[in-house]
């Protein structure tokens, strides 16, 4: 009896301490490792606004289950241009503390150079090939290798060299493949970042993750397509947005910021030449933002890594437009006696459109139908953001059958102090048609310059001439520069 008393209060006693020890076990195991993962079919890109100096800022949404206490959170599939110190995690939800006790971003991505570099001290397989061309292998041990990018069949004649110790004897390779037993551990396939999180109630929450990363950006390509007859042309203007961060980004809301974003960032890349193109209804909707100009595509979108994507973002009809023809050398007093010179061709036109919209920065395309009715370029420009009501000019070209050609004729001393130097102007149109030339001549500081034929002074050393030039003929121009000596 006695014994069973005494088994049945052991029973309890060790029970009780089971039950304290489960529930100090499952706090402890709250406080250390509740531990999950947000991986790329479960990234929920929502918003991505990309800039034009080569960022992009990236937000997404996730529903994480959180327990009480310390959680680990994984984001993986990061971009491999991210800037880690651009990172932002915040709750949507409201629910409770929700403290960030630390943000660790592990970046040593997976690379032949990330490889190699881990791979020091072990043994790997070289190829070798002998005098008589035939290929065998080789076992060694990695020592070192090139403090440049890895690039072991590089086609442009770079080499990288890697050492190698083969026997006794220590082997630079530039070139062919190296094998390895096994990959070093602690390489990722993408830029992963880890949270540490604290919160004081158990449950889902919204969470928003808010990065910036290089390597997407986006500029504005333009198609004018003139027609000369009725100095008119049509206009479209193309979003081409260019990713190469590293990882797609699907079913996204996409927004573009027009304008020069103070950042320290390096210029953006070469746009490729491969360009897939949307529909004209999936226009970008304008709106003034803080001092920029922002564009909201209205549909969701997937934009893939290493795609460029166009999309249809202005169209106009019938821009009324002047051509020019632009003597302007820079040439002062001090010139060779006779030179000839090519005359420019410049496209201006005013950004006046019913509309008021502003004409984001880009390259300009200019094309002009010829007498088959194909159309042919003409010509290709840049142009910055360009505000409602801003004049914009385009650099065209030289003009075949239009030369200029400057004269140097005389220079006397008028006084012991003064010289004038004399010059003659003449413009050659070997073309069919009347033509007018804008000459534009600078001078010294605190000369006085003087021509014959009307002038407008455009600043205090820069003056325009207007030259009517007939076809098939030639004009002549002369003025005088005086100067102190």
């Amino acid at each position: 009896m006695i014994k069973s008393i005494i088994s049945k209060l052991i029973l309890s006693l060790i029970v009780m301490i089971l039950i304290c020890s489960g529930t100090t076990l499952s706090s402890r195991a709250n406080e250390i490792d509740n531990s999950q993962s947000v991986s790329e079919d479960e990234n929920g890109y929502t918003s991505l606004t990309v800039y034009n100096q080569n960022r992009a800022l990236v937000k997404e949404n996730k529903i994480v289950d959180l327990n009480k206490g310390i959680n680990h959170l994984e984001w993986e599939n990061l971009p491999s241009a991210i800037d880690v110190h651009s990172v932002n995690l915040r709750s949507l939800s409201g629910k409770g503390n929700f403290i960030i006790r630390e943000q660790n971003y592990f970046v040593d991505v997976l690379t032949p150079e990330s490889v190699l570099r881990r791979s020091i001290g072990k043994t790997v397989i070289l190829e070798h090939k002998s005098i008589d061309g035939k290929t065998e292998e080789r076992a060694g041990t990695l020592i070192g290798l090139s403090a440049g990018p890895v690039d072991l069949n590089a086609s442009d004649g770079r080499t990288f060299p890697i050492l190698a110790k083969v026997g006794e004897r220590y082997v630079i390779k530039t070139r062919g493949e190296i094998e390895l037993n096994d990959l070093p551990a602690g390489l990722v396939m993408h830029p992963k970042l880890d949270f540490v999180i604290k919160t004081d109630k158990a449950g889902e929450q919204k969470v928003v993750l808010a990065y910036e990363t290089g390597d997407t950006t986006w500029q504005c390509d333009y198609v004018i397509v003139l027609d000369d007859t009725k100095d008119k042309f049509d206009l479209t203007g193309y979003i081409a947005l260019d990713n190469h961060c590293g990882v797609s980004f699907k079913n996204v809301s996409l927004k573009l910021i027009a304008g020069s974003v103070q950042m320290n960032t390096p210029a953006p890349r070469a746009f490729a030449q491969s360009m897939p193109m949307l529909a004209k209804n999936n226009q970008a909707q304008e709106q003034p933002f803080a001092d920029y100009h922002l564009y909201t595509v209205p549909e969701k979108l997937n934009i893939f890594n290493n795609q460029i994507k166009r999309m249809v973002l202005i169209e106009r009809k019938g821009v009324s437009a002047e051509k020019k023809y632009i003597f302007d050398q820079q040439y002062f007093s001090f010139i060779p006696p006779k030179q000839k010179m090519a005359v420019q061709v410049r496209l201006q036109f005013q950004n006046d459109d019913t509309k008021k919209q502003p004409l984001p920065a880009g390259r300009v395309k200019v094309y002009q139908e010829d007498a088959d009715h194909e159309i042919q370029l003409i010509g290709e420009d840049n142009i910055a953001h360009t505000p409602f009501g801003e004049k914009i000019i385009l650099q065209l070209g030289e003009a075949f059958d239009v030369t200029g050609e400057r004269n140097h004729f005389n220079a006397e001393q008028s006084s012991e102090h003064d010289r004038i130097d004399k010059f003659k102007l003449t413009f050659n149109n070997h073309s069919n048609k009347d033509i007018v030339v804008t000459d534009i001549e600078h001078c010294p500081d605190l000369a006085v310059f003087f021509s014959e034929t009307p002038f407008t002074k455009l600043n205090s050393d820069s003056y325009q001439f207007e030259v009517k030039v007939p076809a098939n003929a030639s004009s002549e121009i002369t003025y005088q520069i005086k100067t102190k000596m």
